[in-house]
């Protein structure tokens, strides 16, 4: 899916365009008295007939990024949960974009804002701001469910359509607001929404679907030892017996898979979802050295007639397999080595963390011999990095709430139930991409004593368990079993991805296996005659390009494991690559290690 128009150059031209005219006073069009105008050179984003839409013949989305109106609260704000009237020093600011809260950020962008509001601000930051935009949804969506999509919002948003309240979407990630009472098709409504901590940072659509028998989401399970693929529909407000799906699998427009279901009814649905699975002997495989292998999923859902209910808006996923065997990762059935970096973009400015310089980073981390990505931030912009990890072959370990998040109280019933229902919308948000092979979390928060001793590193040393030479410290302990808990919740959402330990060895932090260094996997992979390489990458930063931060490089550089020989005389290669690398082997016997011709991440068998 494209979203170059408001995700690429969109970003960063309204983001610089608006600041230069803030610095240099030029203002175009009006506003009233006490309100900034909207910058020069700024598109009018009000309208929607140039904004990013898709649609079925059931269902549609339009995207409501661009220039919002913006309005931090004050000190002396008389009610903050009423919008300040026009001409109360609105400003403007870009959707999606991180704002300062509570001061300077590294990351924060400026907002466009009348400099009696400016002056107000404590210390230059904020920590509430109301956003505004005006909209209008098309007349054809008389009759269809209307919902409020706001993709990533952290905590606090407070929607009102026309003044009147119409609710808040979930807390982190965010996700759908049914705005349909308050809805009027066809005629221009103005949205205005409260939030706290850094605003919205992630897409903002406009949607409408089916009142009834409709689809809530799709999920596609593929496997290349099985040679199938499933495809798992949520479904809501089935009203008849007779119901079935058409499966459409798409190769850049042209159809290259059809199916069709059997009959089911509500009785048939358990909790709101039902899975299919069809046999597909011999499709195209997406792989890091293939990642143009990428197919389009629409799911269709008919009465017993034959009529058309529902159409999904296309799905795009790639057809690959990765699991655990023994000592190996395996993709597609081929052993490969994890050579990663950590993924600060998705919570950088802007003209950082949209496709257009996401695939920059992916690009420039392929030729420095790294293949995958641990995401970073979990209130940033993910999807542009995701979709480029898709098109650009780079692999992904996604991050998801931990035991920090669950507030560590799993024992409640009703704070595991929240916790659930987090780390399922994480899991739905990121599955069906490619790239995204593992999940990871509880970082740095399941360490023990001597977590980097060579002799227990291993993954097979116990670390709650008292030894001769160390005690267990009871509040590690404890902080693990909570990991343990914790990491129950999403392995049953994401069963393909198998649990594993994490850094340090402690128990949690991988789902799946954590792609970071000194995972328990890797550990066994190494186990033997293991020369440790410790590398230093640099990198030329050249003016005006996207590329990786020396920082970024330099910080991820500990991934100690990832160049080393095996038990039984294979050497994973090095790639070629234009970094320097210096190689300072810290145990004997080190075995010599020279680039290859190629920059390929398998290991040969």
């Amino acid at each position: 899916m494209r979203r170059d128009a408001f995700r690429g150059s969109m970003t960063a031209l309204i983001v610089c365009a608006a600041l230069c005219a803030a610095s240099s006073g030029a203002a175009a069009g009006a506003a009233p008295d006490g309100d900034a105008p909207l910058p020069a050179g700024a598109p009018d984003t009000d309208g929607l007939a140039a904004a990013w839409r898709r649609s079925s013949p059931t269902r549609a989305e339009i995207c409501l990024n661009g220039l919002w109106r913006f309005r931090p609260v004050l000190a002396g704000d008389a009610r903050d949960e009423v919008a300040p009237a026009p001409g109360a020093g609105w400003g403007w600011f870009k959707v999606p974009g991180f704002w300062p809260a509570g001061g300077k950020g590294p990351h924060a962008q400026d907002p466009v804002l009348p400099k009696a509001v400016r002056d107000r601000l404590t210390n230059g930051g904020m920590d509430r701001a109301w956003y505004k935009r005006s909209f209008e949804a098309p007349a054809s969506w008389a009759g269809r469910r209307i919902s409020l999509d706001v993709r990533m919002v952290r905590r606090g948003a407070h929607v009102c359509i026309d003044g009147q309240e119409a609710g808040s979407p979930a807390d982190l990630p965010g996700g759908r607001l049914d705005i349909t009472a308050l809805a009027r098709p066809g005629k221009r409504q103005v949205l205005t929404m409260l939030l706290k901590k850094r605003g919205l940072t992630g897409d903002v659509f406009l949607s409408s679907e089916p009142v009834t028998d409709r689809i809530t989401d799709v999920d596609v399970r593929t496997s290349t030892r099985k040679k199938q693929i499933e495809v798992e529909i949520g479904l809501e407000e089935i009203r008849a017996a007779r119901r079935r799906c058409e499966i459409l699998v798409l190769d850049r427009g042209t159809e290259a898979k059809r199916f069709e279901t059997r009959e089911f009814g509500p009785g048939d649905i358990r909790t709101g979802r039902i899975a299919f699975a069809e046999a597909w002997p011999n499709p195209k495989l997406w792989d890091t050295h293939t990642p143009e292998n990428l197919y389009e999923l629409v799911v269709r859902l008919k009465d017993g007639q034959g009529r058309l209910l529902d159409e999904s808006l296309p799905l795009r996923f790639g057809f690959r397999e990765f699991w655990i065997d023994g000592r190996d990762f395996r993709l597609n059935g081929t052993p490969i080595r994890l050579r990663s970096l950590r993924a600060d973009i998705m919570s950088e400015d802007a003209d950082r963390s949209c496709l257009a310089a996401c695939r920059t980073t992916c690009r420039d981390a392929k030729k420095l011999g790294f293949n995958a990505f641990i995401s970073g931030s979990q209130s940033g912009y993910w999807d542009a990095l995701l979709e480029a990890a898709d098109e650009e072959g780079m692999l992904v370990s996604f991050s998801i709430p931990g035991i920090r998040a669950a507030k560590g109280k799993l024992s409640d019933p009703a704070q595991a139930e929240a916790y659930r229902r987090m780390t399922e919308a994480w899991i739905r948000r990121a599955r069906h991409h490619p790239s995204v092979v593992l999940y990871n979390m509880n970082p740095n928060r399941t360490q023990y004593i001597e977590g980097k001793h060579p002799l227990r590193i291993d993954g097979v040393y116990d670390p709650d368990a008292t030894t001769r030479d160390l005690e267990p410290q009871p509040g590690h302990v404890k902080v693990r079993a909570k990991a343990r808990l914790a990491a129950q919740r999403p392995a049953r959402r994401a069963p393909a991805r198998q649990p594993g330990r994490g850094r340090h060895g402690g128990p949690g932090q991988g789902l799946g296996g954590t792609a970071e260094a000194g995972g328990e996997r890797r550990r066994r992979q190494e186990r033997g005659a293991r020369p440790v390489v410790n590398q230093l990458l640099r990198t030329d930063a050249r003016a005006g390009r996207q590329s990786l931060p020396v920082r970024s490089l330099v910080k991820s550089s500990h991934d100690e494991y990832a160049r080393t020989s095996e038990p039984g005389g294979r050497t994973p290669s090095l790639p070629s690559s234009p970094a320097k690398i210096n190689a300072l082997p810290l145990l004997p016997t080190a075995a010599a290690v020279t680039p290859p011709p190629s920059n390929s991440m398998r290991l040969a068998r």
